[in-house]
C-alpha cells in the first residue's frame, strides 16, 4: 500500500509541472495545427519525457531523501 502511494506521489510531482510547461513551450511551434494534432504531439512529448527522464529523476530524488528503496 505504501509503495502505491509513493509511486502516485512520484508520478504527480513529475507529471503536473510537465503538463503545465510543455503545452506553453510548444504553443508557438504548433499554433497552426488543429487541436487534436497539437494534443497528440504534446502527449507524445510528455510521455517520452516522463518515462525516460522525469520519473527516473524524481525517483532518485526520493531515494536520496530515503522515501524509496533503490
Amino acid at each position: 500500500m505504501r509503495n502505491n502511494i509513493i509511486t502516485s506521489i512520484i508520478i504527480f510531482v513529475g507529471l503536473y509541472p510537465t503538463i503545465i510547461v510543455i503545452p506553453k513551450l510548444t504553443e508557438p511551434l504548433l499554433a497552426s495545427l488543429p487541436f487534436h494534432a497539437k494534443n497528440m504531439l504534446n502527449t507524445a512529448i510528455i510521455v517520452g519525457l516522463m518515462v525516460f527522464f522525469i520519473i527516473p529523476f524524481v525517483t532518485k530524488v526520493f531515494a536520496k531523501l530515503g522515501l524509496v528503496k533503490k
